[in-house]
């Protein structure tokens, strides 16, 4: 089934590197790894620019060299900065769009699952404007290395088109599940190992309707003759592997899938904190997930998998389960290059209790737990919160890993807003934890307006005369720059 689309000229190329980058697509490149280039003087880290003018959606914002693009509610859905702060263009055409998908080709592009776009640095349109017949809710954008991009949309349908967005291929994962018809539905922005997507669906019977976010399906609001049914066969998930190719017929293809169960009571809590977050992240040929899975009677276990992809089959490689329900998942290595046989290639799980957050690092091969960091135990011991221990804290965005430009750091440099609930008292603050035997927090700064920080944080990065160093980092109502670099001063 192909998707009734014209074609369109885009002429571009993404950032294909995994390290040293800016953040330009969800997950900060397509493997979903979270990583970032940011070099750290926590001497001298303040707030940059900042505006109120727009209200954020909470998904943070994609970057390129010095511009960064924000998705916005409403219309206009997606606003452009530079460095500075200073607001270059925004696009009418899209309305409360997921996050963009930066490329060096001088632009960007988006779909909000109404329209795709695509646009020059100075927002410009590189051709007309294609309108998405049967429109749905469209997850972030993501590319292979082979300039592939894919679309997931919330009804199901699984789209790939080329650098000149012409269509290649369009797919629905419909299955029988015990019986019952129906369709694997991503709930999730799918993660890219070279030539394969992985995509986190759940199922959804014939005769069945939900309302989807961008990150997670809004399960609560099944529909349909028995909306108990639904949402009882919605517990069944699957994690599939969609190969791509331009040349080979079918050009999507599914060449595994792995099957699991999540907790029914955590149905109509997905995205919410106290049931955790999914997360999937893609390293060198093995896919890592999360997932509150059923277990005998009413216990439930969140659960980390990995998944070693062999081709046209899967192994299983390791579980851990956590007491606290998983939060985020982050990469992390200290290796020069891929073969580096003593380097560290580890696993960063973020899990959410009631009043703390932990970071665990795990061993990607073995999955051995390497060690546990309270957020917690760090902030009362050097977070300036040393007069009191009862206070509750636990963190609000996305978990960024930094790869210091500087060289490559020896331990994880983590990234992300957080929470702290004080003598009745509630901050919001960003801030810099490096792991290790001793962690220590290098740095932390209020937010301006006072508000949790929600989503990705992203870097402008230049390889030559670039600006001083800064995050970018949104609120429900603000957008603001940090700057961390030599001239932050």
């Amino acid at each position: 089934e192909m998707l009734p689309l014209p074609g369109l000229l885009f002429g571009f190329h993404l950032l294909g590197a995994a390290f040293a980058l800016p953040c330009h697509v969800q997950g900060c490149h397509p493997t979903r790894q979270y990583l970032i280039d940011l070099s750290h003087n926590g001497q001298s880290v303040a707030i940059g620019w900042q505006t109120a003018q727009h209200a954020p959606q909470g998904l943070g914002c994609t970057s390129v060299c010095d511009k960064v693009a924000c998705p916005v509610n409403a219309s206009p859905g997606l606003v452009v900065f530079s460095a500075k702060g200073k607001t270059l263009w925004k696009s009418r055409e899209l309305n409360s769009p997921p996050l963009p998908l930066f490329y060096v080709d001088e632009g960007l592009v988006d779909c909000d699952g109404h329209h795709l776009v695509g646009y020059f640095y100075n927002g410009t349109s590189r051709g007309p404007v294609i309108k998405i017949v049967y429109p749905s809710a469209a997850f972030s954008m993501t590319k292979t290395d082979m300039d592939i991009f894919m679309l997931a949309f919330s009804d199901g349908m699984l789209y790939t088109f080329n650098i000149n967005a012409v269509p290649i291929a369009s797919m629905f994962l419909h299955e029988n599940v015990v019986g019952v018809n129906g369709t694997f539905v991503p709930y999730l922005s799918p993660a890219v190992g070279g030539e394969t997507a992985y995509v986190l669906t759940y199922f959804l019977p014939d005769g069945c309707d939900i309302k989807s976010s961008f990150e997670a399906p809004n399960l609560h609001a099944l529909s349909g003759e028995d909306a108990a049914f639904c949402t009882q066969m919605s517990t069944v998930r699957r994690l599939y592997a969609v190969n791509n190719t331009h040349l080979m017929v079918p050009r999507m293809n599914v060449t595994w899938s792995f099957e699991f169960e999540i907790a029914n009571e955590l149905v109509s809590g997905v995205g919410s904190r106290a049931r955790g977050r999914p997360a999937l992240l893609y390293f060198n040929g093995s896919v890592f997930f999360s997932a509150t899975v059923k277990g005998v009677g009413v216990e439930s276990h969140p659960t980390v998998f990995a998944i070693l992809d062999a081709g046209y089959q899967h192994d299983l490689m390791w579980t851990i389960r956590f007491d606290d329900p998983v939060y985020a998942l982050s990469y992390f290595s200290n290796a020069g290059s891929l073969g580096d046989i003593n380097a560290v290639y580890q696993l960063i799980v973020t899990t959410a209790s009631n009043d703390d957050t932990l970071f665990t690092t795990v061993d990607l091969n073995s999955g051995e737990k390497k060690s546990v960091v309270s957020l917690h135990n760090v902030l009362a011991e050097d977070g300036d919160i040393t007069s009191s221990t009862d206070f509750t804290v636990s963190v609000t965005s996305d978990v960024m890993v930094a790869m210091p430009s500087n060289g490559l750091s020896q331990q994880p440099i983590l990234l992300f807003g957080y929470t702290v609930i004080l003598n009745n008292s509630t901050e919001h603050m960003v801030g810099s934890l490096q792991l290790g035997t001793y962690p220590k927090l290098l740095w932390h700064i209020p937010t301006p307006d006072h508000l949790p920080v929600t989503g990705q944080l992203a870097n402008y990065d230049c390889d030559v005369g670039k600006p001083s160093e800064q995050l970018v980092c949104t609120t429900e109502r603000t957008i603001f720059s940090i700057r961390t670099g030599k001239g932050s001063d």
